[in-house]
């Protein structure tokens, strides 16, 4: 081996070296609190939900997207766990459905002459903090700070902002609740959620994760889904019924601030069920992302309109985890 190659190949070999971990190196998944730091975070959800009776015909499609700024400030923490504040600093809704268009944009001063609904949906969170203080392990125990919902004529119109949405949508900024928190490429782990469903049920949700690859700064956990559904009331009986259920998350985590980057999460969810004694179909499907200040998530991947949520160019790694 002459001596200039031989320079090349120990270039490269240091370079490597410091590009990635040690193979089979710990990498830490764990979320670095420091009480006074803040942290904004961008969070876009697209949903479509599609309702049909083949039999009759008829079908009703409505599509919703949802844009948020949020800041995220550490108010304390310790061995026992962590307390958090989250302001929703923008919120904007587009709903179609047919020839109805609605849209609220908390940037944007309300028109005085047009009632909104979504207003009264929005309005009220801007500028109003929530408290969300977590275990330990960074899961959620406890949201408080809520305002009060506004009634218009007599009704009540519910918030935008929900404990669903704080616990789940969110939960890329509290951790990846793996236990221990560090793990080498190719470990795998499952994480739990429970999504409200008909009255007296909710939809489980299984993630199987895994650290599919790791540099010096980022982590790649990539994850499969599956889900039933849970009767939580005795009696209940199911007026709808799941036929399939696909789920695919993408972490990029940064290990070095312990930290998420983004997350991308795509589900779609078929039910059937009855109307008027006709078979009924209810497909639903969502997209949704969220992303520290600086980093942005990858655009939706060109598929087919009914693909499965996954389909088209999966996310980069640097190192990939080994088959199973």
């Amino acid at each position: 081996m002459n001596v200039y190659y031989r320079w090349v190949v120990l270039a490269l070999s240091a370079t490597l070296a410091l590009a990635f971990p040690a193979q089979g190196a710990d990498i830490s998944l764990a979320s670095k609190w420091k009480a006074g730091d803040e942290t904004v975070f961008s969070y876009t959800s697209d949903s479509t939900r599609r309702d049909s009776v083949p039999a009759a015909q008829a079908t009703k499609e409505q599509r919703t997207r949802q844009e948020m700024t949020i800041r995220r400030k550490v108010i304390e923490t310790g061995p026992a766990g962590t307390t958090l504040e989250l302001a929703f600093e923008r919120i904007k809704v587009v709903i179609t459905q047919g020839r109805m268009f609605m849209m609220f944009d908390s940037a944007k001063p309300p028109d005085p002459d047009r009632s909104n609904v979504l207003e009264d949906a929005i309005a009220p969170m801007i500028g109003t903090p929530l408290r969300v203080k977590l275990d330990a392990e960074d899961r959620v125990m406890e949201i408080t700070g809520y305002p009060q919902s506004r009634t218009v004529d007599g009704a009540v119109r519910p918030l935008i902002v929900d404990d669903e949405l704080v616990r789940n949508s969110l939960a890329g900024m509290y951790g990846l609740q793996k236990k221990p928190s560090s793990g080498k490429i190719g470990d795998r782990w499952t994480s739990e959620e429970e999504l409200p469903g008909e009255k007296g049920t909710v939809l489980a949700i299984r993630h199987l994760r895994t650290l599919e690859s790791a540099d010096l700064e980022q982590a790649v956990i990539n994850s499969k889904g599956t889900a039933e559904i849970r009767i939580v009331t005795p009696g209940t009986r199911p007026q709808q019924l799941m036929q399939s259920f696909d789920a695919s998350t993408s972490h990029h985590w940064d290990h070095s601030k312990g930290v998420l980057k983004w997350m991308v999460l795509e589900q779609k969810i078929a039910m059937e069920g009855v109307v008027k004694q006709a078979r009924s179909v209810h497909l639903s499907t969502v997209r949704i992302t969220l992303a520290s200040e600086g980093n942005t998530p990858p655009p939706a991947p060109t598929a087919p309109k009914d693909a499965a949520p996954g389909a088209g160019n999966p996310p980069p790694g640097s190192i990939a985890a080994p088959p199973r």
